[in-house]
This record gives structure tokens, sequence and C-alpha cells, in this order.
């Protein structure tokens, strides 16, 4: 079994893919990989149904009830690297799908188009303030966000995650547990106990997380987090519509991202393209407000390189 894993690890690895899907359709399984340039198909084995139990047993979903929705997540060494993966499971009437996202672990592993490192190499010096990674579904947020925070030595660091995706030595990672009463907001006021130099909250989705992200940086603390925006000013827009004053979310957030993955045309690869609000600008913002605000957003940037060639 576990050669075979391998066996599909690989061609997903060659192809430079972000996620490994298993389709059964009365009773019919594909297996496919999204590559840069669409999906692939992976030659499908008579035992390969039994791999994909094998997939949801490591991820630690519910064997038994499979009807419902679920999601996990393992680690695995392959040619002395490990990698992680985020397992989404779901099954209809006539259907199942289980996919399995390849989650990168550092900027290193990703083609930055444009030049933000320096903006986030100046954020190493921060004791405080809130740090938002933002962008749609599979942009790459997470990896952003665990890739940041791996570039700090010598603090405490927490996390709050729903559900752990990548396990580090280095942090303290608290999974969200809303069945036996753990929630982010329980969770940030447990980690704020234990004096923490930086808080990581795996991302923002209801107003309970959104304020105790903000109370967090307002009582001394770094905090990190992701959050969905169209764009990095969409950001400032969705935290106000989850209950923070703009008062607050100026006075406290310092950095703020919005990223895309892009194909690029010249090579078989892909690019992560970002559009940054750094603390300069939200200073900016806060006095001049948000319709003054001129900087190109995200969609310009992309069409730019699109209109360049550079990506498509």
């Amino acid at each position: 079994m576990l050669l075979r894993f391998e066996e599909l690890l690989h061609f997903a690895l060659i192809n430079k893919s972000t996620d490994i899907h298993f389709e059964i359709i009365r009773s019919k399984l594909e297996i496919s990989v999204r590559a840069i340039s669409g999906f692939k198909s992976f030659k499908v084995k008579n035992n390969d149904y039994q791999l994909l139990e094998y997939i949801k047993y490591i991820s630690n979903l519910n064997l038994i009830e499979s009807e419902l929705p679920q999601s996990g997540s393992f680690s695995y060494v392959f040619s002395d690297q490990e990698y992680f993966f985020r397992v989404a499971s779901i099954k209809s009437a006539f259907m199942e799908t289980c996919v399995i996202r390849i989650l990168n672990k550092f900027f290193l592993d990703i083609n930055i188009f444009n030049n933000v490192i320096d903006d986030i190499y100046n954020l190493l010096n921060k004791e405080t303030g809130m740090i938002v990674f933002s962008g749609p579904t599979g942009s790459g947020k997470t990896t952003s966000l665990y890739s940041f925070i791996q570039m700090f030595t010598g603090k405490k660091i927490y996390s709050i995650e729903d559900p752990i995706e990548i396990f580090f030595d280095n942090i303290v990672q608290i999974s969200v547990n809303k069945n036996r009463g753990l929630t982010y907001k329980s969770g940030i006021k447990q980690v704020l106990r234990h004096d923490p130099d930086i808080i990581v909250i795996g991302e923002i989705r209801d107003e309970n997380a959104a304020q105790m992200a903000i109370r967090a940086a307002i009582t001394g603390h770094l905090v990190v987090t992701t959050i969905h925006s169209k764009n990095a000013i969409g950001v400032i827009n969705r935290l106000h519509d989850l209950g923070v004053s703009y008062n607050d979310i100026y006075e406290n957030i310092i950095f703020i991202s919005n990223q895309r993955l892009l194909k690029a045309l010249e090579k078989n690869e892909r690019w992560c393209v970002y559009e940054v609000i750094n603390e300069k600008a939200i200073e900016k913002i806060s006095k001049e407000g948000r319709t003054n605000y001129k900087q190109p957003d995200i969609q310009t940037i992309v069409q730019g390189l699109k209109n360049q060639n550079k990506v498509q």
C-alpha cells in the first residue's frame, strides 16, 4: 500500500501538482492530479480502492460515518523530505470524492513574482500588531502563513487551527474541536494566559475569531492570521463587517497581503503574485480614507502580467 501511495505521490510531484483527486462514480474509481497545465490522469489499479481507504484512515477520518463530509490531515516522508497533506472527503448518492491538498512548507518552495520579500523580512522585527495573509481558496494563504512563522527564532509561538495542517516542533499547536467546546475564541483566551510572543490563528471566519484576534494584538502580542478576501483593501472591509472597528483595524494591523497562484508562460512552474499594504500604507489609509487609496490591487497586478505575456 505504501509503495502504491509513493507511486501516486511521485506522479503528483513531477507534475508540480497542488491536489490529488479521487472520484468514485457509480463504483468506478478515477484518480487525477491538478498539474500546472490542468488535470492529468493517474492509471488506476484494482487495489486503489483500498489505497483511498488507507488515506482516509491515516488522515483520522471516521470510516464508519463515511456518509458525512469530513476533513483531516497527515504527513509522509518521501525521498528524505517530509510532505504534509490536507484531506477532504464527501459522498453523495452516486458519487464520492476525496481531494488531497499537497501543502508546501516554505517561501523557498514558491516562485515569488513581485518583490515583497523585503516587506516580509521587515516584519521579523515586530513584536506587536496583526499580520493578515489573504486571498481566495487555493491561492496559497496557508503556505505563506506557515512560511512566515518559520522565519522566527527564539520566540514562543502558539497556534489555533482548524484543522492543523502542518506540524512544527517549535510551535504549540491547538486544534479547534467544537464538539468539545474548543473554539477559536476559547482557544485564544487560553493561549493569552501562556505568555506567548506570537499567536497564529489559522483563519478568521467569524466575529468571535476576528474580535479575539484584534484583542490579542491590542494587548501587545504579534498576531498572524489568514482571511478570505478578493483584494488587500477588502481585508479592512471584511474585518469591519465582522465587528472590528476601523479605529482598532488602523491602530493594530501592520501588514496585509493578497495573493494569487498563476502559471508562468515561459516555464512549467507556478508564480505567487502578491498585493501588499504595509504599515505606512495603512497609516495613510487611516488618514485619507479607503476610497482615496489608489495603489493597484491584485486584479490589476495580475492583468498587467497577463498583458506582458508573463503568466496566464
